[in-house]
């Protein structure tokens, strides 16, 4: 299950033409975040192991193996990003209303262990995915950027 504007379409598809005409609109959020729902199931553990009904988190019984439940939200910059598309990419961070700070990607993975659920939150923002990945074009290109956050950088450096 995933929700996407068509702003979010046409930057994964990679659709430059269509990206420049959605840009135009002044009512455009190129920052507003997709959100996907994933669920993998894996091979049985004991039969002690609860299921996870992806559709309202209730846990059900009548699975007896372990379920992950991914929730991740994403912005057109990070689907960009995820392509090395840097014309997609220069085009948003030119975008007076793009907020180069803020998470571009975020994930909520949920594992159920017999009757325990364990959740890990990840974020990101492009500076620190970039990082992460070592994507030194990108981080170069973000770097020259003057709306990045100082602290961002320090914070990236300390650690």
């Amino acid at each position: 299950m995933s929700s996407e504007t068509a702003f979010q379409l046409a930057v994964s598809k990679e659709n430059i033409e269509i990206v420049k005409l959605l840009m135009t609109n002044d009512d455009l959020d190129v920052n507003v975040l997709s959100l996907n729902y994933i669920a993998r199931s894996s091979e049985p553990i004991d039969n002690l192991s609860y299921g996870l009904d992806i559709f309202n988190d209730q846990p059900t019984k009548e699975r007896d193996f372990e379920i992950k439940k991914f929730k991740t939200s994403k912005s057109s910059l990070f689907n960009a990003i995820e392509k090395d598309n840097f014309d997609i990419i220069k085009l948003i961070l030119n975008n007076e209303k793009t907020s180069i700070n803020n998470i571009v990607y975020c994930y909520d993975e949920t594992c159920i262990v017999g009757n325990e659920m364990y959740t890990k939150h990840v974020d990101r923002t492009p500076l620190t995915h970039a990082c992460d990945e070592r994507k030194i074009e990108l981080i170069n290109l973000l770097l020259e950027n003057d709306k990045v956050r100082e602290d961002t950088i320090n914070i990236l450096i300390m650690n």
